[in-house]
């Protein structure tokens, strides 16, 4: 895709885990631009906005897009707490469906291309490798339902969009984020238990090979409809990964425990990106080796130390 200047990229979410990696990713190639509600995020040659109103966020990000006028537009924040989602659903369902749809349609007003982000959460985990067609496996839980609702709701309301299912994503967070290998690497390094699950199958991808994927997608034609693409990585247990983790790290894995039997149901959230490696052939899916690699590689230079950073 051929620009005069640097395209310019709005990330809503700029300090979640996405956003934030996303923001430092893009930066040299892009004129990078987000918005956050309560961390602000400071990253070189990029400028992001305070939203300090949920009530009117709407109105807030719709002039932002307006007179930032960007090329593209990412849709990065939301709230995964699904205990929350549950007591909270009012609330929540403004930044899990609410404010994405705001953001798509202000997009497609301005005439630029809206990337936005779900999750392999929405599926029911009774079958696995989940293609983008397999509409029968639903989970009826509280999030995934947002989720869902967000993503038919944007392909109801808008001409374009590209809406990207991923998988788990690991990886070095913020300061202000404690996130899911946050939490691994602070109790592996504080000698604490930590509960992982055989049965709980994901399909693992890296910060890098999402970012990758992203920069694909802006470097490459965007045609004028509605695309959905699942986008992951190995298929590992929590288990796997967290045992092999163990090994590279020199922590031992009797720290290591399963949950109870009533709380270890099997479950299995993995998804086929076949479609979406065809489409770009450019990126291709991590291997098993490939994704520990960057893990490790994020942590540089304390990834051969025994005791890790904490949080």
């Amino acid at each position: 895709m051929a620009f005069t200047k640097k395209p310019r990229v709005f990330i809503l979410g700029i300090s979640s885990l996405l956003g934030n990696a996303l923001a430092w990713h893009l930066r040299k190639k892009f004129d990078v631009t987000g918005a956050y509600f309560h961390n602000p995020v400071y990253i070189p040659d990029v400028q992001s906005y305070p939203i300090s109103s949920l009530a009117q966020a709407g109105n807030i990000l719709e002039t932002l897009v307006q007179v930032l006028n960007p090329n593209f537009c990412i849709m990065a924040a939301g709230i995964n707490d699904r205990k929350l989602c549950t007591e909270n659903t009012k609330g929540t369902e403004l930044l899990n469906i609410h404010l994405p749809l705001s953001l798509a349609i202000v997009t497609n007003r301005i005439k630029a291309k809206n990337i936005h982000l779900s999750c392999a959460d929405i599926f029911d985990g009774h079958q696995g490798s989940y293609k983008e067609k397999d509409v029968t496996s639903y989970s009826l839980e509280e999030y995934s339902k947002q989720k869902i609702s967000a993503e038919s709701f944007i392909k109801i309301q808008t001409m374009e969009n590209t809406t990207l299912r991923l998988g788990r994503v690991v990886g070095l967070g913020s300061p202000f984020r404690y996130n899911y290998f946050d939490h691994i690497r602070s109790k592996l390094a504080a000698g604490k238990s930590l509960i992982t699950s055989p049965n709980k199958i994901h399909s693992f991808l890296s910060l890098r090979s999402f970012c990758s994927a992203i920069e694909t997608i802006l470097e490459n034609p965007i045609p004028t409809q509605q695309r959905l693409f699942h986008v992951g990585g190995p298929s590992l247990s929590e288990k796997d990964l967290v045992e092999k983790l163990c090994t590279i790290w020199g922590y031992n894995k009797n720290l290591l425990s399963i949950p109870n039997q009533d709380e270890d149901y099997k479950s299995n959230l993995s998804i086929d990106s076949s479609l979406f490696s065809s489409t770009y052939s450019s990126w291709k899916e991590e291997t098993k080796e490939e994704l520990i690699n960057s893990i490790v590689q994020d942590l540089k230079p304390a990834q051969n130390t025994k005791k890790q950073p904490t949080i």
